[in-house]
């Protein structure tokens, strides 16, 4: 498990492969399992095989910043996480997923940590969905909603089949 240092700079860019968050508010709960299965979602479709890790507690700088948790909250985060990854259609391995808390040195009075989330690597020809049954990839930018178009391009793509243009 990695120490970091608060305010250092993250040694890897956002890419197809890392995502990084700040939580902000008062619910580092709610905010981390609110959006964690869409970015494992995301990661698993994303079209290549290739390990993901969502990395909540740095900025989109790149500076950490961490996460203050209780150990109550990072169990807490470890149990909603793992249950919203559950409903994940088609299911995943949830053994395969893993979720660490890196703790992040600093002066004050709470703990922090930089929250990561590591998502297996699979390769295959359909696509992921939430339990709420809604599509995302991972991009360069960051997460992606599909459109029922864009499911369909991401299908044939798979399957190999050319893409109509438009």
């Amino acid at each position: 498990m990695k120490t970091f240092k608060l305010g250092e700079t993250f040694p890897t860019q956002e890419s197809r492969a890392c995502e990084l968050k700040e939580v902000k508010g008062q619910n580092p709960v709610g905010s981390i399992g609110q959006v964690a299965d869409q970015y494992v979602v995301a990661f698993l479709n994303a079209g290549v095989e290739q390990t993901g890790s969502i990395l909540w507690g740095v900025t989109d700088a790149r500076t950490v910043v961490g996460v203050p948790l209780t150990d109550a909250q990072c169990d807490e985060i470890r149990r909603v996480v793992v249950g919203r990854v559950g409903n994940i259609k088609p299911p995943l391995a949830l053994t395969t997923l893993s979720i660490k808390f890196h703790p992040v040195a600093s002066d004050g009075p709470s703990p922090l940590y930089v929250a990561e989330v590591k998502v297996p690597a699979v390769q295959g020809t359909y696509l992921y969905a939430t339990g709420s049954e809604e599509g995302y990839v991972k991009t360069d930018a960051g997460k992606k909603k599909l459109t029922i178009m864009q499911i369909q391009q991401e299908l044939l793509q798979r399957r190999g089949v050319g893409i109509p243009a438009a």
